[in-house]
């Protein structure tokens, strides 16, 4: 269904405009074309050389130990406000809410489970 004309200033407009957008796509066209892998395979992107990995490694370890250690300086637990651990879960921990083995080992104490041995042909019966 065709567009109803406006007026012909506005016309001479929208067809200006479609042009100069149709231009511009077709330029986008040729550098996409330029810049695309060529069938035989030559990209620019390559390996580092040794010298730079072991660099990066360096840098990579360097970043991990002070950060490690600025967090490891600071270990105030987050429910409590104490030093020395750095949540409830810590068994230090003023709030801490122990798992159900340890808190029926707390309640009931240890428990130990044994057998008796006796053979079949001792000669004196167990005393006890």
């Amino acid at each position: 269904m065709p567009r109803i004309p406006i007026h012909p200033e506005v016309e001479k407009f929208i067809i200006l405009k479609k042009r100069t957008k149709l231009k511009e796509v077709e330029s986008d066209n040729k550098k996409e074309n330029s810049t695309t892998q060529t069938p035989n395979r030559t990209s620019t992107k390559r390996k580092d050389p040794p010298a730079l990995i072991t660099a990066k490694r360096n840098a990579k370890k360097s970043r991990r130990a002070s950060t490690s250690a600025a967090s490891s300086s600071k270990n105030n637990c987050s429910s409590c406000q104490e030093e020395g651990h750095s949540s409830a879960r810590s068994s230090l921990c003023k709030n801490y809410n122990p798992k159900l083995p340890e808190h029926l080992r707390m309640r009931l104490g240890s428990h130990q489970r044994y057998t008796l041995c006796v053979p079949f042909d001792s000669k004196q019966p167990l005393k006890l």
